[in-house]
């Protein structure tokens, strides 16, 4: 009773944390509260005080309408690059003129601001370090002083409902965030470090526009064949790429497109870790494993609930892989992410959960390999040749060309010469020979070789034709897709 009434005691009272986490464990903390001169009447009511402030936490957390003071208000349509700067810019200036609850606020709301995707907080020795990350670049924005850090560190575990006194190994959580730039599904992870528990927070937006299928980076050829596979009545579509690679964006747009031009309308559900963009007409349900709803049990659950259309945040297991096959087998196509290293991977991965050969061939329509490379401001970009060292590569790929772009700055991207981020694709679809193949148990080169001969363009060689169309610089495509 009174280790609970501890635990409760320090989420209520985030100033008793340094005396809380000094103690090696729940017992000697309860010890150590137990000989104060706190009554047990009082720890029964402080213990009543954080049921309700662990309930209240099912609500999302509302940042300070003060935040406005600090960060300025954009217009819509604010480029990014002069949004980004101007909301870094803000927090480098107050950062270290606020409480730690203040901060983490601020902090939120100029990642949404800046459309930052991560946010990183780096104990190291003098400070925590604080960078976002724009773009798929990381920004240093200042180093946090050493005061900060344990309460930062455990404001954040307050909010994520994690145990305060665990310093010892990983853990992570969520929390929904209010701001007035909209609402933020946020995703914390907390790793021991040798300077302490480093935090990277994953921004998902719950308020954004759902995307168009034409908006995320497709060529006009790759356009018609995803549409193609999306009228399907049956079947897979697997998505891969790394995190952060955009993929959760191309299904929702995916989901889009079907939404919109099916006849008759499609039932369209999802199971998310977390959701990341609140669709009404789509029938969202988010993964709890402290309550046993893992993907598997989800996934069942959807099946029951007659969708014609399904997207399964992630395969991870043989379990959610079977269920996903047998779903395509009997009417349903099934959007999902698989974590391989190409689009040919993805059913290596997917061989070693279990499935059989013949199955994955039968229920397969695609596998989809994503890459985001920086966009280019197409005001500004100028002519550029390759490098004696691009040459050589692109001469190794088979490639051709000796007109490419670069950046160059101008007032409408802040001087930066780039605008956001695009997406290259890499599309091998399920053909009558691959088929054949994948039934054969081909290894992933052999049925790379096979989807390449049968019209499947190389992630490669995509970036490359990004670049040589001037939506990307021939260095960056190298870089991420090289």
């Amino acid at each position: 009773m009174i280790a609970a009434a501890c635990a409760l005691l320090a989420l209520v009272v985030p100033d008793i944390y340094p005396f809380y986490a000094a103690a090696p464990d729940a017992s000697s903390a309860a010890r150590m509260l137990a000989g104060s001169l706190i009554h047990p009447v009082v720890l029964l009511a402080l213990a009543g005080a954080g049921a309700c402030e662990l309930a209240s936490r099912r609500r999302p957390v509302t940042a300070p309408v003060e935040v406005d003071e600090f960060l300025p208000a954009l217009p819509p349509g604010t480029i990014r690059a002069r949004k980004a700067a101007l909301a870094i810019e803000a927090l480098k200036l107050r950062m270290h003129k606020l409480d730690a609850s203040a901060l983490v606020a601020l902090t939120v709301q100029a990642a949404i601001r800046a459309e930052a995707s991560d946010i990183h907080l780096h104990p190291r020795h003098g400070g925590m370090q604080l960078s976002l990350r724009v773009d798929g670049d990381m920004i240093d924005v200042g180093l946090l002083p050493p005061d900060l850090q344990g309460p930062i560190t455990n404001r954040l575990k307050v909010l994520t409902r994690l145990v305060l006194y665990v310093t010892d190994r990983p853990q992570d959580g969520h929390f929904p965030i209010a701001t007035p730039d909209g609402s933020a599904e946020i995703r914390a992870s907390f790793l021991p470090t040798e300077h302490g528990e480093k935090i990277v927070l994953r921004v998902g937006r719950t308020g954004m526009k759902l995307p168009s299928i034409e908006e995320v980076g497709l060529t006009p050829a790759l356009l018609e064949r995803v549409k193609a596979m999306l009228d399907k009545p049956q079947g897979l579509i697997f998505f891969t790429g790394p995190i952060g690679s955009g993929k959760t964006t191309s299904i929702y747009a995916a989901l889009g497109h079907i939404r919109a031009t099916r006849r008759g309308g499609a039932q369209i559900a999802t199971i998310e870790d977390p959701i990341e963009l609140v669709v009404p007409a789509f029938a969202q349900t988010k993964v709890n494993r402290q309550a046993g709803l893992d993907f598997a049990q989800g996934f069942r659950a959807l099946l029951r609930q007659d969708p014609n259309v399904i997207a399964v945040g992630e395969i991870r297991d043989s379990e959610t892989a079977n269920i996903a096959m047998q779903s395509g087998l009997t009417g349903h196509l099934i959007l999902t992410t698989v974590h391989a290293d190409s689009a040919a991977g993805v059913f290596n991965r997917l061989l070693e959960m279990g499935i059989e050969p013949f199955v994955l061939a039968s229920v397969s329509l695609a596998c989809v390999s994503q890459r985001l490379v920086k966009q280019l401001c197409a005001h500004c970009r100028v002519p550029a040749k390759p490098t004696p060292e691009q040459a050589v590569r692109l001469a190794a790929a088979k490639l051709t060309g000796s007109s490419f772009f670069a950046p160059r700055g101008c007032p409408r991207c802040d001087s930066t010469g780039w605008n956001g981020r695009t997406a290259v694709y890499e599309i091998l679809e399920i053909s009558p020979a691959v088929r054949e193949a994948l039934q054969k148990n081909l290894d992933t080169s052999q049925l790379m070789k096979l989807a390449i001969a049968e019209g499947t363009v190389p992630l490669f060689e995509a970036a490359v034709e990004h670049a040589r169309l001037g939506r990307t610089t021939l260095a960056e495509a190298m870089r991420v897709a090289g």
